[in-house]
């Protein structure tokens, strides 16, 4: 977003629009499937969505292809000029305010944070990003409570033994999108005079559209189960919240969330000021995958022995090492020492979430639960 003139203030709601959004919609999402029995048709639904939108946002022109040279009704007083020796060189030959610093109130002047041209891209790319999170808040968890449904249905299956398959896409595909983000990055190709053509992003949205539209096919060819509607969906959940238990188990799935949206919102920020490459950041990707994957196969296993409160336990004293250890990175290649921690981090706390949300689910209100769930750690937990 900052590539496209965007400055750090609006990156910075856009980025907020995401927990913001999975927070109100979600539970939105679980309710609906719930009460109409119709998960299926809002998992398509969803996907299609945000296949569709977020590649939209590539088209979005940046802010120096809206910016004109034109100057109306333009004062000395609103000009963002600071020094005119700067302007018409060191010896100041037609002014120089440096010496005259009553012309200019330097204490006064203050960069405008929307400009005309800045407003249009920020309201465009706000939009989109906010139907796609919209998208995204429903499909999350109807996957999860559905996949949940089938383990119930077949003795000996986990959400961890299917959410594996999910890490191993991330593998393989990290890597090639770093290849193609640096390759077309330093490549030559003429696409063409459309400014989009030339993003060095543009390999990221094309993967992103296929691979999101080829997930449809098994959205669609998955067996998702029908359940009894509950009569009463929100006494179900009065009735739920009022065990302290339950209550408390929930705010453990915000400090989760917490603690997950503060590496995936500054770990790449941190990287790229220690001068981190593009295929660097992929390969530690694949080394969280590489992590997570066993502790997902053996997490039905391993909640089981343990019990949820210790699994919660283990994951968030790997998240405290986790994040000391990014602190004192002097290499950025170090950072691949550290991202195995990740296996505990993920791969063992968020199926222990995931489980125990569906473990407590009423009868016909499992979307419900596991929409609770993603809103507490994407959505509360992200924003706090």
């Amino acid at each position: 977003m900052v590539d496209i003139g965007l400055n750090p203030f609006q990156v910075g709601i856009l980025k907020c629009l995401e927990p913001v959004t999975i927070f109100t919609t979600s539970p939105i999402w679980g309710s609906i499937a719930d009460k109409f029995n119709v998960r299926k048709g809002l998992l398509i639904l969803c996907a299609l969505g945000s296949a569709l939108c977020f590649p939209l946002v590539i088209l979005v022109p940046p802010v120096n292809l809206l910016e004109t040279d034109e100057v109306e009704n333009t004062s000395m007083r609103d000009m963002q000029v600071r020094n005119f020796s700067d302007v018409y060189g060191p010896s100041g030959q037609y002014l120089n305010v440096s010496e005259n610093p009553g012309l200019v109130n330097r204490e006064e002047w203050k960069p405008s944070i929307f400009t005309q041209a800045s407003l249009i891209t920020f309201t465009l790319i706000g939009i989109l990003t906010l139907i796609d999170n919209i998208f995204v808040a429903g499909f999350l968890p109807l996957l999860d409570s559905s996949t949940m449904e089938l383990c119930r249905r077949y003795p000996g299956t986990s959400y961890g033994g299917q959410r594996w398959l999910g890490a191993f896409a991330v593998v393989v595909f990290s890597p090639i999108a770093g290849f193609l983000f640096d390759w077309f990055e330093n490549s030559d190709i003429n696409l063409g005079d459309t400014y989009f053509l030339h993003s060095k992003y543009l390999p990221s949205f094309v993967l992103f559209t296929i691979l999101m539209l080829v997930s449809v096919i098994p959205v669609c060819l998955m067996e998702v189960l029908p359940s009894k509607a509950s009569p009463s969906i929100s006494r179900e959940l009065l009735v739920l919240f009022k065990d302290l238990h339950i209550v408390l188990t929930f705010v453990l799935f915000i400090v989760v969330g917490m603690c997950k949206g503060i590496v995936v919102a500054f770990l790449f920020i941190y990287l790229e000021e220690l001068k981190a490459s593009s295929m660097l950041m992929s390969l530690s990707l694949v080394i969280t995958c590489l992590a997570e994957t066993p502790c997902l196969i053996a997490s039905g296993k391993v909640i089981e022995k343990l019990g949820y409160e210790v699994v919660f336990a283990s994951g968030l004293f790997a998240y405290i090492v986790r994040l000391l250890g990014y602190s004192l990175l002097e290499n950025p290649w170090m950072v691949l020492l550290i991202e195995p921690l990740h296996g505990v981090c993920y791969g063992l706390i968020w199926p222990c979430c995931t489980e125990y949300a569906n473990h407590i689910a009423p009868e016909g209100m499992s979307s419900t639960l596991q929409s609770l769930a993603h809103a507490a750690k994407a959505g509360v937990g992200t924003i706090a």
